[in-house]
């Protein structure tokens, strides 16, 4: 996965609300008429986080992020990785790209990140 929203309730750091608000409010029209009220957007960023379903069933993940993304905080893809060390599942492995953003460039074609994936399939899914 590339710079994923993980976290709605916690979007950049503890109780900020991200739901429809912050960096997320341009994009407010997306998450509805829930995201009107505090009760609506509490019940909607836990059903669309995928923080919240995170289970020991999760398969081995990979995550590359930009550490100056302002869209998408940093700290989604490393919250993320925590959860689901704390529940024992798969391994979650964040990779940093310094001094990227949210969507970097042409970020799509890049043989290092590619070669991240490449590898992390060959790892896990190669037996």
């Amino acid at each position: 996965m590339r710079f994923p929203p993980t976290d709605f309730l916690n979007y950049g750091g503890p109780g900020i609300d991200g739901v429809g608000r912050g960096p997320m409010e341009p994009l407010k029209v997306a998450f509805g008429p829930r995201s009107e009220t505090e009760q609506g957007r509490r019940a909607l960023g836990l059903e669309i986080s995928p923080l919240y379903h995170v289970t020991t069933n999760l398969p081995p993940t990979v995550i590359i992020h930009g550490d100056a993304d302002e869209v998408v905080p940093l700290q989604q893809a490393v919250s993320f990785a925590e959860r689901a060390k704390s529940l024992g599942a798969a391994p979650v492995r964040v990779v940093v790209r310094e001094g990227k953003g949210h969507g970097w460039g042409d970020f799509w074609r890049s043989g290092e990140d590619l070669q991240v994936f490449a590898d992390w399939f060959d790892e896990h899914l190669k037996k």
